[in-house]
């Protein structure tokens, strides 16, 4: 993929898939771009650059971050698979997106904008999946010379 400034990835594989995970880029070529095993299989055209990419761990729809000069950061929402007419914008910052990430259970997203914001939303996922909580540790970590003194 020649000429082309990337500037966010996010790698996803679902759940219990034994095939290699798939890559999705975004750039300044005004794209999402999937690739698998090194080749390019989907893109999707927007009309804005795009600067960050966060995907909901079911795979149902991406965040992306607005990269556009003189215009305020939104957050969009987009479909997978890729619908075109199946994109939300929700005006998040009063400067680009500078970073996304999403809470482990799909249930918050976190955008911190230019602007010095922190912005927290709800999601609400109408398909909604359940996903185990990973096994918290019964461990306690302690320096040295406490543990000395037991």
């Amino acid at each position: 993929m020649p000429n082309v400034d990337f500037t966010c990835l996010k790698v996803w594989k679902p759940d219990g898939d034994k095939t290699s995970p798939s890559v999705f880029a975004t750039g300044q070529d005004k794209s999402i771009r999937e690739i698998k095993d090194g080749v390019e299989v989907r893109r999707f055209e927007q009309s804005i650059n795009l600067n960050q990419i966060e995907m909901m761990y079911n795979g149902r729809a991406f965040f992306t971050g607005v990269n556009e000069p003189n215009k305020p950061g939104s957050v969009q929402v987009v479909m997978y698979p890729f619908q075109k007419g199946k994109i939300f914008e929700i005006q998040a910052h009063a400067q680009m997106v500078n970073r996304i990430r999403i809470s482990y259970d799909n249930q918050f997203l976190y955008t911190a904008g230019a602007d010095g914001t922190l912005a927290v939303f709800q999601v609400i996922d109408k398909n909604k999946d359940k996903r185990e909580m990973p096994t918290l540790s019964q461990e306690i970590l302690i320096k040295k010379k406490q543990r000395d003194e037991l």
